[in-house]
């Protein structure tokens, strides 16, 4: 991100309960529309990312 000519990451943050209800409820949306997470859920980038989200904030 660009902020006043230089650059700058961002990092959201938040407590463990409520990332976890986000990543979770993201979770449930992806893989009842991803194709590839209904045949194999590990070849799908986007579900194993937030799979291991998950695992982080528990």
């Amino acid at each position: 991100m660009s902020v006043h000519g230089g650059v700058s990451s961002w990092h959201p943050r938040c407590c463990r309960p409520c990332g976890f209800e986000h990543i979770y409820r993201a979770l449930l949306d992806h893989t009842q529309s991803c194709e590839q997470c209904a045949d194999d859920l590990t070849l799908c980038p986007a579900g194993t990312a937030l799979r291991m989200a998950m695992r982080r904030v528990r």
